[in-house]
């Protein structure tokens, strides 16, 4: 009994902070719970004196829950900062609110309601710890501490106090035991000083002398003795508000939208309020003072059904300001279903459901269409993801879903619109899917699709779908097929001349070269391109014709084969339009698959003033019309006619199924896609069902209709020896093994000693000219040729004819009405050393000859020469040689140049002069050179000399 006196007149501060007296049981009569001082009645009095002075303080005391906050879960961002919220009570936090009955929730967790701070919420290796500090100083401040996760061993926490000045004036602690839950926040930590002297506290994990991770400790009902005044006002005017999101009649389907706003004032602890109203509903959260940028994030809940007036209103210590705007939240219906109509894989055109094959390895849009049932009328904002699954077993049933999936590169709104053919016209009327290029590869692929819409909080959304596993209505999988298809080769050349007064080298632009390329690429059947481009100096002075583009293109091609380049590869030649207008024509349309013909075309600047053009240019705004013009061109020479309509087109193809030449028949069953290019300001862009036809002279935008696309996919196929697409599928492999093993198979390489031949023929005034003669070792099989009227012949030096090879006159294919029937005759034949005289025939009459001479020419002396240009620092490089002839025959020259894939570039065909200013070739032709050689040939006209060559550097 009498040493219970002492102890209690002599408590330390901590062994009074350990006194409990609870709030409800504050009475005289509460000293029977006092056990250990029962029997102490010489001090019964006292005690009541005492018991009384803390029921009175505890009355008192002051307590932060965190209730009033408005606050996201676990997982669900970094909490809602404190700061401020509790100034009015002279206590600031450096902590975040969270509650745990929300995101990963933790039953139970808090000490008192659902609410309690943390610090480093999401801030990985964190060791900041939760402070609060006073504007009013305190005796006694207790907390209840908690971990919302596991703890693998015990830890120390301990809450540090300190007195205005910095010095720490008290310490206590708690240990939380290792947990494989999380540890709920019921731990009490109280410090208690003699004297009101703390206006701070700090709460940490004690590590030693090393930083403990605070990541996951939690502090609940925090309780302090007085409350104190706000902190000082720093504002000297009303704070600013600029709300940035959401936008004025923002439409929502999900109880959500993006809050972003800007505020300034100059007080720290202002408040923040985004209030949404509708009538007299009204939901409120407070978000903690800060000044500046605030978002944009996510704010849930909020919303009534109806048009919402958002508020943002902000307080500070010196008035008050708002900003507000409007957000319509239409929640979709319970009924609500959608549908998929239609899945669409497109390349270049195409119809529902698919029949146009798509090509291996090329760039793939899947097109996804769908509408919606139920009482919503539109669900907006609608996107997906798009899984792909390969057959498992003969296309009947799916295999494991692919790893990679794809998300739609737009979003749009599902409406109730069943209008197929509506929605196939404008690209935001689809789901739109890029195809990655693993799934590009040849063979069968499925395709499925799972919902979401923005904004939503749940991903895929929980809205039945029909026909997203895009499956018969017998329920066995819809599979689309790749196809595998040839190289498709090109060599786009660039034909300068010399125009005006003085003389100035005309030569086609680099957007001319680019834009055909591209436009080629996008359009044509074929996965893998080679595309190459040079420039050679024309050997017509301007102002030459198509024909004899045509005449010079095709023997440039026979040397090139000659000298490596692919015996598949098609040519076309590159005009510009500076010095006049040229009509493009191919030399021939082929009947049979035939890589021999050549065509040239004129381009240009779309725009006017910048040269003559076409007349159906109207519609092209990409800067050069080379590349639709090209693509007409190159479309000649895979068999492709005139199918008449607009401008003065002939109508040769009697086969075309469009009306007005369009690109699909009036039910718009085929649409085109242009997959575009953006490096080159290309859009990606529907090409309309009214769209005309590439092979008419209509206006922009021209297009492959599905009758030319396939027609040229067949024709790609048959000059690479593949078999007909509908024949492939019933051919065995042993006949297609046969098929391509046979020999000499027309566009294939013959290697020998040949003569190539080509001279122009004007069947209308029956006259003809032998253009050039080229000796070369490697040459094209030719194709089969029909009305075979021309020949080229050998004569000896008696007259004896020892060789004819019979050949047709190859019209040139866009000739205008009223025009001369002019074209080209090709004919490569073996060498013949008895040879003393080569004649062109047509009909039977010899329109041209030309002798033979005995002594094929030399070249020697080859010199480069290089100098700057005037007015800038471009530089000039000039190649001279000497050529010498014993018959003192006139010479031409042809000039090439390696090219770095064991090939030669042609520079020039027929050149007169023994010098060559070199033309300045096309960036993609100079690409991967690091030394090139020049070499010359010289040819009297039938004879070629042996070449002379001479090292250049590189670029």
């Amino acid at each position: 009994m009498n040493t219970a006196v002492p102890a209690w007149t002599e408590a330390t501060p901590q062994r009074r902070a350990n006194l409990v007296v609870p709030k409800k049981t504050c009475s005289i009569a509460s000293i029977d719970n006092l056990n250990w001082l029962r029997s102490a009645r010489t001090y019964r009095l006292l005690i009541g004196t005492l018991i009384a002075l803390l029921c009175h303080v505890a009355s008192a005391a002051q307590l932060i829950t965190f209730e009033e906050i408005a606050a996201g879960g676990p997982g669900q961002g970094t909490g809602t900062p404190v700061l401020n919220f509790y100034a009015a009570q002279g206590i600031i936090f450096k902590a975040a609110a969270l509650d745990y009955s929300k995101g990963i929730a933790i039953a139970n967790f808090a000490h008192s309601g659902t609410k309690g701070i943390e610090t480093c919420i999401a801030v990985e290796f964190c060791t900041l710890p939760i402070e609060a500090s006073f504007t009013t100083p305190q005796a006694r401040v207790k907390i209840r501490v908690g971990f919302d996760s596991a703890l693998t061993q015990p830890i120390t926490v301990v809450m540090r106090a300190f007195a205005s000045e910095g010095t720490q004036v008290g310490q206590a602690s708690a240990t939380l035991n290792s947990n494989a839950v999380p540890t709920s926040i019921q731990t009490p930590i109280e410090i208690t000083t003699a004297t009101a002297t703390i206006t701070r506290v700090a709460v940490a994990i004690d590590n030693g002398s090393t930083l403990a991770f605070t990541n996951g400790l939690a502090i609940d009902d925090l309780e302090f003795d007085v409350a104190g005044p706000p902190p000082n006002c720093l504002a000297v005017s009303d704070p600013d508000v600029t709300l940035s999101q959401p936008a004025t009649g923002l439409q929502t389907q999900f109880n959500q939208f993006v809050l972003a706003f800007k505020v300034a004032t100059a007080d720290p602890f202002a408040t923040t309020t985004v209030t949404a109203t509708v009538g007299a509903q009204t939901r409120s959260s407070t978000f903690a003072g800060f000044s500046g940028p605030f978002g944009p994030i996510n704010v849930s809940g909020l919303l009534f059904p109806g048009t919402n007036t958002v508020i943002v209103a902000v307080k500070d210590c010196f008035g008050n300001a708002q900003a507000s705007t409007s957000v319509v939240f239409s929640p979709i219906a319970a009924d609500e279903r959608l549908h998929v109509m239609a899945f669409e894989a497109t390349q270049v055109v195409q119809n529902v459901p698919s029949s146009i094959p798509l090509v291996a390895n090329k760039s793939t849009l899947l097109r996804v269409y769908v509408n919606a049932t139920g009482s919503t009328p539109a669900i907006n904002n609608l996107r997906a993801t798009l899984f792909a699954f390969r057959p498992l077993n003969n296309e009947q049933t799916r295999g494991p879903v692919l790893t990679e999936v794809v998300h739609s590169t737009n979003t749009i709104t599902a409406t109730t619109s069943t209008d197929l053919k509506a929605r196939r016209l404008a690209l935001n009327q689809s789901l739109n899917f890029q195809l990655p290029v693993d799934w590009l590869v040849a063979g069968a692929i499925s395709f499925g699709v799972r919902f979401e819409i923005d904004g939503s909080p749940s991903s895929p959304v929980a809205i039945p779908c029909d026909g997203c596993e895009n499956n018969f209505g017998n329920g066995k999988p819809v599979f689309s097929h790749f196809i595998d298809m040839p190289v498709m080769r090109l060599r786009i050349v660039g034909m300068q001349y010399l125009f005006g007064t003085p003389q100035v080298l005309q030569t086609p632009r680099a957007r001319d070269f680019t834009l055909l390329s591209s436009w080629v690429q996008r359009a044509y059947p074929a996965g893998v391109f080679d595309i190459t481009t040079s420039m050679v100096t024309a050997s017509t002075a301007w102002q030459f014709d198509c024909d004899a583009a045509n005449a010079q293109l095709s023997a440039i091609r026979a040397t090139e084969v000659a000298a490596g380049r692919d015996s598949h590869t098609h040519y076309v030649a590159l005009v510009i339009n500076r010095g006049g207008f040229m009509r493009g024509c191919a030399n021939d349309v082929p009947g049979s698959p035939d890589t021999s013909v050549v065509a040239s075309l004129p381009t240009g600047d779309t725009a006017s003033g910048q040269g003559p053009r076409p007349s159906n240019v109207t519609g092209d705004t990409d800067g050069s019309f080379g590349d639709w013009y090209g693509g007409h061109e190159l479309a000649h020479e895979f068999g492709r006619l005139h199918p008449g309509f607009c401008n003065g087109n002939s109508s040769d193809d009697d086969q075309f199924p469009n009306p007005n030449g369009q690109i699909s028949d009036n039910l718009q069953t085929f649409v085109g896609l242009d997959m575009g290019d953006l490096p080159n300001g290309i859009a990606q862009a529907v090409i309309s069902p009214f769209a005309l036809d590439i092979m008419t002279y209509c206006n922009q935008p021209q297009w492959f209709s599905a009758h030319n696309y396939l027609a040229v996919m067949q024709r790609l196929r048959a000059e690479n020896n593949l078999p007909n697409l509908f024949r492939a599928a019933h051919s065995s492999p042993a006949e297609t093994a046969s098929t391509a093993a046979s020999a000499r198979l027309p566009n294939e390489t013959m290697v020998g000693n040949f003569v190539n031949v080509v001279a122009a023929v004007n069947l209308t005034k029956h006259t003809g000219t032998i253009r050039y003669i080229n000796h070369v070792r490697k040459a094209t099989v030719p194709a089969t040729q029909a009305n075979q009227i021309a020949a080229i012949q050998l004569r000896d030096k008696t007259g004896k004819v020892i060789r004819s090879v019979a050949t047709s006159v190859r019209l040139d294919s866009d000739l205008a009405p009223g025009d001369d029937k002019i074209g080209l005759v090709q004919v490569v034949m073996p060498v013949d050393a008895a040879a003393a005289r080569v004649e062109l025939l047509v009909a039977g009459k010899i329109l041209n000859a030309r002798a033979i001479s005995v002594h094929a020419p030399t070249v020697s002396q080859l010199k480069l020469t290089t100098k700057k240009l005037p007015c800038g620092t471009a530089t000039q490089t000039v190649l001279t040689w000497r050529g010498e002839d014993a018959d003192k025959d006139s010479l031409t020259y042809l000039v090439q140049m390696s090219n770095g894939r064991d090939a030669w570039d042609t520079l020039s065909l027929g050149l007169k002069s023994s010098r060559l200013v070199l033309p300045v070739q096309p960036a993609a032709a100079l690409q991967s050179r690091r030394s090139r050689t020049l070499r010359v040939i010289a040819n009297d006209g039938y004879n070629d000399s042996l070449p002379a060559e001479i090292s250049m550097p590189a670029p």
